[in-house]
């Protein structure tokens, strides 16, 4: 081994301890990634923690008299040994339906998260290489133009015009059409700035079409942008989706049920576990039995929280220690 590869290599060992170091030193890296971890195996393993499927089997606990309290009770029941987190009206698990419904809106979060950031990315590299042009001047009017709406009212408008009842991909469709604009145009200022770089100049002096150019120069450059937005927008789906269910929209929608013919009280119930019916469904428990809405809410908190500090961390690290992203871009990686 020649003295200037053992230089190289030492320099690279050197490197990647002051990395390790620092990524440590970093709380917001350290407890985002934590999170990240506990939300995959909750959507991978959650399912069999539960105490039984509330997909199949519904819970129903009438009023009853309990000898040992000498009274009424019925649900909800507080948390106990039984019952962790307590129950919801019904009688129903609250740490069940959690387990089980973090599937759905976790995974929910993610289609629609990267929805968002392929759709941001692609019309924010096509307006910046165009800057000035027609389309670059299409994309951004048509950025502003749903900016000008708020994205909770737009999405209700989306999701109910395209009938809420048809499940997820109404959701995917409504929240990804009002939530690339950020993105693209984030986009679309790094690329404006990449593109007079001498680099991109002397490969297009060499012949190289435009989509080589940005798929080997300028997508590596904005690719730790890329994966800093994409932690970002998944906390900001899984707000939304949150803000959502607290206005009685869910994924799936809901069935009537009403337990007396004679009685003017009607209840929605909810066709999937899921975090925004769970905050839906609990709204109207917030004084008599807060604990709820305090489980799926706390859920969503901690999910949002580590979501938001992962990406602060990657921006704080990519900040310090540029990394090439070519790697990710190879076809065999692909």
């Amino acid at each position: 081994m020649s003295t200037q590869e053992f230089s190289f290599k030492e320099e690279n060992r050197k490197r990647n301890r002051l990395l390790a170091r620092q990524m440590i030193k970093n709380p917001s890296l350290i407890f985002g990634l934590l999170v990240l971890l506990a939300l995959t195996i909750i959507v991978l393993f959650g399912q069999t923690w539960g105490s039984y499927d509330p997909h199949l089997v519904a819970q129903s606990a009438r009023p009853h008299y309990d000898s040992e309290l000498k009274e009424m009770v019925s649900p909800p029941f507080e948390p106990s040994a039984e019952y962790p987190l307590g129950t919801d009206q019904w009688g129903n698990d609250l740490l069940s339906l959690l387990l089980y419904g973090a599937r759905m809106t976790l995974i929910a979060g993610v289609y629609i998260t990267l929805t968002r950031v392929v759709l941001g990315t692609l019309l924010g590299v096509l307006a910046g290489w165009t800057e000035g042009r027609f389309v670059d001047r299409l994309i951004k009017s048509l950025a502003d133009l749903i900016s000008s709406v708020p994205v909770l009212l737009s999405s209700l408008i989306i999701i109910y015009a395209l009938d809420i009842e048809n499940g997820l991909w109404v959701f995917l469709v409504a929240l990804s059409t009002v939530g690339w604009t950020e993105t693209a145009q984030l986009i679309r200022s790094e690329v404006m700035r990449i593109r007079n770089r001498e680099y991109i100049e002397a490969a297009e002096a060499i012949g190289m079409t435009r989509l080589q150019i940005v798929v080997r120069h300028v997508l590596p450059n904005i690719m730790p942008y890329i994966l800093v937005l994409t932690a970002l927008e998944m906390s900001a789906v899984l707000l939304l989706l949150a803000e959502l269910g607290f206005l009685g929209t869910y994924i799936g929608g809901s069935s009537l049920y009403i337990p007396d013919p004679l009685s003017s009280q009607v209840f929605h119930l909810a066709e999937v576990p899921e975090w925004g019916a769970l905050i839906a469904q609990s709204v109207g428990y917030i004084r008599s039995a807060p604990y709820i809405l305090l489980a799926p809410a706390l859920a969503f908190f901690v999910a949002i929280a580590g979501l938001n500090a992962l990406g602060e961390g990657m921006r704080w690290l990519f900040d310090r220690f540029p990394m090439s992203m070519a790697l990710l871009l190879r076809k065999r990686m692909l």
